[in-house]
């Protein structure tokens, strides 16, 4: 069954609200409010050089005879989906949400404690899924409803382990790349668990949830580190 206005409600508002949630409950002033909400928008903006990329490397591979790579819905050989999942999937998209972050807020006062790497990324990684949703409209809404929960949740928690680590290298000791490699790692097993066999679904909501559960502790450790350095009152 196909419904515009239901898979509409079910995908696009909640991502939304969650960010507003988020920007009334966790954030300290006016100022990471709007930091939040430009993130947001960064990462909404990010799937257009994520679609040109991927039209170029199409280009590119046709040329040489490989775009069925990237266009072919009927092959579903491991090492297709592995390509698919860990390359596009996971390091493209993840590395274009790290680079809105960056843009929207890594120079900014806003990126001032660890909590708010994870807040800032999660929130370019709603972002993202908010635009990348909207391709959805029109599916069954079970396709929507896994989307709007497990998708968008696995979005939101690989990416904030990366905002971690990219508050790290700018206030601390740390690498962005180190969470960068995980958040591909998590997306990229994620995409992939989802067509390898009738039965690695289970799998991959398992995997969200032990992100989500990640992502979790990983904020209130940020907090607490945030506390004893002084960053936060």
């Amino acid at each position: 069954m196909t419904s515009v206005p239901v898979n509409f409600a079910l995908t696009l508002i909640p991502t939304a609200l969650v960010v507003f949630f988020v920007s009334r409950r966790f954030t300290r002033s006016a100022g990471d409010r709007a930091a939040l909400w430009r993130s947001f928008f960064f990462g909404f903006l990010a799937i257009i050089p994520a679609a040109l990329l991927l039209f170029a490397a199409v280009l590119i591979l046709r040329s040489v005879g490989y775009a069925a790579f990237l266009t072919s819905t009927t092959d579903h050989s491991i090492t297709t989906v592995l390509l698919r999942s860990f390359l596009v999937a996971g390091l493209l998209e993840e590395s274009l949400k790290l680079g809105a972050v960056y843009l929207a807020a890594y120079h900014r006062h806003a990126l001032s404690g660890l909590r708010d790497g994870i807040l800032l990324t999660s929130a370019a990684a709603l972002g993202f899924a908010f635009f990348e949703n909207s391709f959805y409209l029109t599916s069954a809404v079970t396709l929507v409803t896994l989307r709007a929960v497990a998708t968008v949740a696995l979005h939101a928690s690989a990416s904030g382990i990366m905002g971690y680590t990219l508050a790290m290298s700018k206030l601390d000791q740390g690498h962005v790349l180190s969470g960068l490699f995980i958040a591909v790692f998590l997306h990229g097993s994620y995409n992939a668990l989802l067509v390898a066999a009738p039965w690695s679904p289970v799998f991959a909501f398992l995997l969200v949830a032990a992100s989500v559960v990640a992502v979790t502790a990983l904020y209130r450790t940020a907090g607490h580190k945030d506390v004893m350095a002084g960053r936060i009152p």
